[in-house]
């Protein structure tokens, strides 16, 4: 029998990190080192969280407190989030209290802030999508085109490296914002319901007719 497809991604190889995400989690993580999958998803779940401009109730550096959930099939990542999740409390989130939930039901995540998206069939992660959509929650998922589908955040490895896509119409929906910083390590933009490219990834689609 096979394995589950996600379990014979995450033991795959090791990747290497942006050096920008590492910081969001840790001074203490080593950045010449490489990371299974599961780390990587898990240390760019946790700078997702830090680099969020949130409603004021959520705001985890403020409240000191973060719930993040992994929806679907996802074995490895729960521990690997656990993990880094310690070394943030030692660093940008000291003093700070990390839920983790995991289910395969929305609605069982819905105190969460971040959200990882494991395995799901289509139809699921469609439910899923709806389910969140306008909610304070930032939704990450692996699965292509994820952000073409009302996700915030598709992230991928490619070349050894991190690499993403946000959903800016999601995130407004969600009242939640990322740093400029962040911002400007994504690959491609989702606005106005349409893909932009990292060339012009803030700018608004011109109007019909030639405007300037």
């Amino acid at each position: 029998m096979h394995r589950p497809l996600p379990t014979r991604l995450f033991r795959a190889a090791r990747v290497v990190l942006l050096a920008a995400l590492l910081g969001a989690v840790s001074a203490q993580v080593p950045r010449s080192q490489s990371y299974t999958r599961e780390e990587a998803f898990s240390i760019f779940s946790l700078s997702c969280a830090r680099s969020g401009i949130w409603p004021a109730a959520l705001d985890p550096v403020t409240t000191k407190r973060l719930t993040i959930g992994v929806l679907g099939r996802s074995p490895e990542l729960v521990p690997a989030l656990k993990s880094y999740g310690k070394k943030a409390q030692s660093g940008w989130f000291k003093g700070g209290t990390i839920d983790y939930l995991e289910s395969n039901k929305p609605e069982e995540l819905a105190t969460c802030q971040i959200i990882f998206v494991g395995d799901l069939s289509d139809e699921a992660r469609a439910r899923a999508v709806t389910f969140f959509k306008g909610k304070p929650v930032v939704l990450i998922g692996q699965s292509r085109k994820f952000t073409l589908e009302g996700g915030a955040v598709e992230v991928r490895i490619l070349d050894e490296k991190i690499q993403f896509d946000l959903n800016l119409d999601a995130l407004k929906a969600a009242g939640v914002e990322l740093t400029a910083q962040f911002r400007a390590n994504a690959t491609g933009i989702v606005l106005d319901g349409r893909q932009q490219s990292h060339t012009n990834k803030l700018e608004k689609p011109k109007p019909a007719g030639g405007g300037r």
